[in-house]
């Protein structure tokens, strides 16, 4: 809001200095000499062209005085909203280096300095929260690991006994711990 009116206070003043320096000073004489041998040369004679001048710019003046006033504030808000879209160049180069997984710190201008400690501060959080996640995601593996391998050796003990009992032909039921047999007096066993 600031810039608009600072660029509309200086398109103002650049405007007067350039209507009354230049068009009511300087160049008052030379440009309508300049429109009115124009004019001549395109079969006019000097009294015509100097009425058509009359009608179109003396007539007019304030049109073109309010429509230079508007190119005027048009290019120094040009201008001023460039230095504005420079900065978010420079924010979206420095959000590249966070997605690029750089280590180096952001830096920004000066006049964009708490914007670089929060995009710091992101960088730091998302570093952290990567590293936790690789973290946890090899945790995750040394547990599957672990089970894997508890569960292997109680299964390989089992597996042999079965082993075992399968090759003695000779073996009777009377042989077998009722434990085996009689499922529901295992847990009565564990009971007592």
């Amino acid at each position: 809001m600031l810039r608009t009116v600072g660029v509309t206070l200086l398109a103002m003043i650049v405007g007067y200095v350039i209507v009354e320096l230049l068009v009511d000073g300087i160049f008052q004489q030379e440009f309508p000499n300049l429109i009115i041998q124009f004019l001549i040369k395109l079969n006019y004679s000097y009294d015509q062209a100097n009425a058509i001048y009359g009608r179109v710019f003396m007539n007019n003046k304030n049109y073109f005085m309010v429509v230079g006033f508007v190119v005027l504030f048009l290019v120094f808000f040009y201008v001023a909203i460039s230095r504005l879209t420079h900065y978010l160049d420079e924010v979206g180069k420095e959000i590249d280096n966070i997605l690029g997984d750089s280590d180096a710190p952001i830096t920004l201008v000066s006049e964009l300095h708490p914007i670089s400690e929060k995009l710091n501060t992101l960088k730091m959080t998302l570093k952290r929260r990567e590293y936790a996640a690789t973290e946890s995601e090899q945790r995750k593996n040394d547990l599957v690991v672990y089970l894997a391998h508890d569960l292997k050796t109680p299964l390989t003990s089992v597996i042999a006994y079965l082993t075992m009992l399968d090759e003695q032909q000779d073996m009777t039921l009377k042989s077998v711990p009722s434990i085996f047999i009689y499922p529901w007096r295992r847990q009565r066993a564990w009971e007592n």
